[in-house]
């Protein structure tokens, strides 16, 4: 399983589950107690899909952070830890309940 790790380091999960999905056929699930899975079954299937490199990952996340929605999920994470910067936000402020203009009776 270790070298498996190895082998598949620089793939989606998407591309694991493509090769898994390729590998346990019907055929091949019936025959795992005669014969079981080696990382040798997995390398022609994942030897067909380019990886996704390190620099690559970088410079897409770099990407990302910078569109809207990665600005969005950026914001909420930080608010999910309580790293709130506290500005911009209207806690605390405005008229509230029963404050403002009077009315004439």
């Amino acid at each position: 399983m270790s070298s498996l790790a190895k082998v598949s380091d620089g793939y989606t999960p998407g591309h694991m589950i493509t090769a898994i999905t390729q590998v346990l056929t019907e055929r091949r699930i019936q025959q795992l107690r005669k014969r079981p899975l080696t990382t040798a079954e997995f390398i022609p299937f994942l030897a067909k899909i380019d990886p996704i490199y390190r620099e690559e990952e970088e410079a897409y996340k770099a990407w990302f952070n910078k569109t809207p929605l990665g600005k969005k999920r950026a914001k909420a994470i930080k608010e999910a830890k309580g790293e709130d910067d506290g500005g911009g936000g209207k806690k605390g402020k405005g008229k509230g309940k029963g404050k403002g203009k009077k009315k004439k009776k």
